[in-house]
């Protein structure tokens, strides 16, 4: 009897160790395993938001800018610059130009006009280092080159819509990788297609003119 006693108290006991001290002791080995991992994945989560904020707070690169004196952007035009007025070129400045910039490109044109784009001025070659045309420009920075316009003629001739209308005309910086290979005289179509793969940046000041009483 007392060996029976013996064995039942001792299967008791083993049952009682399995169901009340085994966890705890796994619990108790599994927490250092889990704060190691929550320790090793804390290193990269902090790292990959320091890139995170790094990046957002770099400056972002500087894009080509252009002004003028002559009219606010999406404004209307003096009479000045017309042809119903003086007919001078308008003044523009730029800045920011791409750092691969060898040229620039400035043209003037006419998106409303009846029978497809009109362009007014033509200007092709201008050296990377000039950064702005003056108004009423009679004398170009050596090299630059001037095409024709869609009168067939190698100047500006301003705005000058039909009576009756008014237009929207365009004035385009393109910042070009290369000089281009044309000789002076080469049209607006000839110019853009040369410069249609290597242009890094542009921008376009809009105005707007009138002749609905002239």
């Amino acid at each position: 009897m007392r060996v029976l006693f013996n064995f039942i108290l001792l299967a008791l006991l083993t049952m009682w160790s399995i169901t009340f001290i085994f966890p705890v002791f796994a619990a108790d080995a599994a927490a250092p395993a889990a704060d190691n991992a929550a320790a090793t994945a804390a290193p990269a989560t902090e790292t990959a938001a320091s890139a995170a904020a790094e990046k957002a707070a770099a400056p972002a690169a500087p894009t080509l800018g252009m002004t003028t004196t002559a009219f606010l952007d999406e404004g209307i035009l003096p009479v000045l610059y017309t042809c119903d007025g003086k007919d001078l070129s308008p003044q523009f400045s730029w800045t920011d130009a791409p750092a691969k910039t060898e040229s620039f490109v400035l043209i003037a044109s006419d998106p409303d006009s009846p029978n497809g784009v009109f362009y007014h001025w033509v200007v092709y070659n201008i050296p990377k280092t000039v950064t702005e045309l003056p108004e009423g420009a009679q004398t170009l920075p050596a090299g630059t080159l001037v095409g024709k316009n869609s009168y067939g003629k190698q100047q500006y001739n301003g705005p000058c819509p039909p009576k009756g209308t008014a237009h929207t005309y365009a004035y385009t910086l393109y910042a070009v990788g290369k000089k281009l290979s044309l000789p002076a005289g080469a049209d607006a179509a000839t110019v853009l297609a040369e410069i249609k793969s290597n242009t890094l940046a542009q921008i376009t000041l809009t105005t707007v003119y009138s002749r609905w009483i002239t």
